[in-house]
């Protein structure tokens, strides 16, 4: 019977990953320096702990806006907003552990509370003894185990044997700070992406850019660097897209090199060294700096506030580009 059951299961998650399957070796083959060279140290479980800590207390995102989208920085920005539930969890998944220890020894533990107490700890070391686990979409794995120990924390405080009037107005206390400082978290975070509409890496100039470009017949965006291709996507559907970045990761090894026909119609989009996650477009802006006036538009696109986001390229004629570590710009 299992076996009926879970072939199924498996033909199901087969079909579902097989677009990322296809990519895998590719995606797997650009990455392994990465984690090679950033392999688990101090500094990779302070910056998890400061992404674990940021999303439970909800102040990652404004934290993020206030970095201009730089997740290296987010960690050094002051008054962002967060919420009490870092320290109900904490308070609660210590409550549940001794509680359930006690029912123990009782003998009448709930299966499903310890399941939930054990799983939390059991996800939050396998994040920290992974490498390089250290961005929120790592961390929201643990989710929602912690909403559950909060509220049979709760629950349990509540309904205790004995509770009396203090203990329950304790308890509904604790739950409506919760929610109010979550909603309190929200409102600031959304008042200032609705005042700068986004910052850096994450500002809506690269929105309003994309519907420009889209008014142009066959304009075609060349991303040189992580955070252009997606956010494109959703802004101009029928915008043709390319993101050659993961194989110009390989460039650099020895005997491979990377070229690119480009025309008038290209664009290329990167960012300065501030925001950047690879070097590539920073090299690109170097060379094409250097070439002679007229032959390229360097645009340098602003939020609303006027601080810098990102920068377009335009070359006016046809032109090839090579990487093999360093860019050469050949103009036709």
């Amino acid at each position: 019977v299992w076996r009926t059951q879970l072939l199924p299961a498996l033909l199901g998650f087969a079909l579902g990953a097989a677009p990322m399957i296809a990519g895998a070796a590719a995606a797997l083959s650009a990455t392994q320096n990465v984690v090679r060279r950033q392999s688990l140290g101090s500094g990779d479980w302070s910056e998890k702990l400061h992404t674990l800590s940021a999303t439970l207390d909800g102040s990652y995102f404004h934290e993020l806006m206030l970095s201009g989208g730089s997740f290296e920085r987010m960690a050094q920005v002051p008054d962002a907003a967060s919420s009490p539930f870092l320290l109900a969890f904490a308070l609660s998944l210590v409550y549940l552990t001794v509680a359930l220890l006690r029912d123990r020894r009782a003998g009448k533990v709930d299966a499903a509370q310890a399941f939930v107490c054990a799983a939390t700890v059991a996800i939050a070391i396998g994040i920290f003894a992974t490498p390089r686990t250290v961005r929120i979409h790592h961390a929201l794995n643990l989710y929602p185990f912690p909403h559950f120990v909060v509220a049979i924390a709760l629950v349990r405080v509540f309904e205790g044997r004995g509770a009396g009037a203090l203990r329950r107005a304790a308890a509904v206390a604790a739950l409506v700070g919760i929610v109010a400082g979550g909603l309190v978290v929200c409102v600031r975070t959304l008042d200032h992406m609705f005042e700068t509409g986004g910052k850096g890496r994450w500002s809506d100039s690269l929105d309003a850019f994309a519907q420009e470009l889209a008014r142009e017949p066959g304009a075609v965006v060349v991303s040189l660097d992580w955070g252009f291709d997606g956010p494109l996507r959703f802004a101009a559907r029928d915008l043709e897209l390319v993101e050659p970045i993961w194989k110009m990761r390989l460039a650099r090894r020895p005997g491979r090199g990377w070229r690119f026909e480009g025309t008038p119609r290209h664009v290329y989009l990167l960012f300065d060294e501030d925001y950047a996650v690879f070097d590539f477009g920073p090299k690109l802006l170097a060379s094409a700096q250097a070439l002679p006036p007229g032959s390229v538009e360097i645009r340098r696109h602003v939020d609303r506030e006027g601080d810098p986001t990102f920068v377009s390229l335009h070359f006016a004629r046809p032109h090839r580009l090579a990487y093999d570590g360093a860019f050469r710009v050949e103009l036709r």
